[in-house]
């Protein structure tokens, strides 16, 4: 069972990046940030104010969750895709995922041909 210690709304001093969308959270920019445990182990867990916190709220909301231990990044990209034709958060939220996986596929695909000049 995940147990929540603090949860908080801090300003950002460096970039981090976000746990919802994998966007940057930029530098003066305000995010929500919350420090749990699992297992026994800590992690901490940030992501955007908005749209993303509001992701969260609305995915747990429609029960897009296993239980107690909150909303995963998995169940967010699963409620975006499921809602994106009738929610804007939902359709920003799936916006941003996809430009992630299609810069991904660019990115390995670059790889393998500087892999392949090398051969």
């Amino acid at each position: 069972m995940t147990v929540e210690t603090t949860r908080s709304t801090p300003k950002a001093r460096v970039r981090h990046w976000c746990e919802v969308c994998g966007w940057a959270i930029e530098p003066g920019e305000t995010y929500a940030r919350v420090v749990r445990f699992y297992d026994g182990t800590a992690s901490t867990w940030k992501n955007h104010v908005s749209p993303c916190q509001t992701a969260i709220n609305r995915a747990w909301a429609a029960e897009y969750h296993d239980g107690d231990d909150g909303v995963s990044d998995d169940d967010i990209s699963e409620w975006a895709s499921g809602n994106r034709d009738t929610d804007e958060v939902a359709a920003e939220i799936h916006r941003r995922l996809e430009i992630n996986a299609e810069n991904s596929r660019a990115h390995r695909e670059a790889l393998a041909r500087i892999e392949g000049q090398r051969q």
